[in-house]
Parts: C-alpha cells; sequence; structure tokens
C-alpha cells in the first residue's frame, strides 16, 4: 500500500507535470512522507539539475534524494 512506502526510484521519469500527480498521491497518502527515500536516475549531468528542481517542487528535501546515473545502475537478466 502506498502509505508505508520507504524507497521511490525513478526511473525515465522527468517529475515534470505530467508526472507530478503520481508522486504527490504517495507523499500524500504516506504514513511518514519525510521518510521516503527518492532514488532518481539521469542520463545526463544537465538533466540531473531539473530533476533536482522538480523534485524539489514537490516538496522533497533534497537529503532524502540519491541521484544516479544511468551507468551507476546494475541491471540484472537472467
Amino acid at each position: 500500500s502506498l502509505n508505508e512506502i520507504e524507497y521511490i526510484y525513478i526511473l525515465g521519469h522527468s517529475i515534470s507535470d505530467v508526472d507530478a500527480c503520481y508522486y504527490e498521491k504517495i507523499i500524500e497518502v504516506n504514513n511518514n512522507p519525510d521518510k521516503i527515500n527518492w532514488i532518481i536516475a539521469f542520463r545526463k549531468e544537465e538533466d540531473k539539475i531539473t530533476l533536482k528542481d522538480n523534485i524539489q517542487k514537490l516538496g522533497v528535501s533534497l537529503s532524502k534524494v540519491t541521484f544516479k546515473s544511468w551507468s551507476e545502475l546494475r541491471i540484472i537478466s537472467n
């Protein structure tokens, strides 16, 4: 359920106005939204700036956000 989410992984979303409503709902119904850890993937360094601005617009503290480049992410396949 959304009220106990502790980690949110954002892969391929810009957290723009189109996406924001989904994250706003999770924050709204979460029992402890200040304890959610956000892991956000980015492709280029300049994308990180936009993602940073957009996540802050949602009221998320940057102390709860970890940015990972796609090259840092490991994809496990069978």
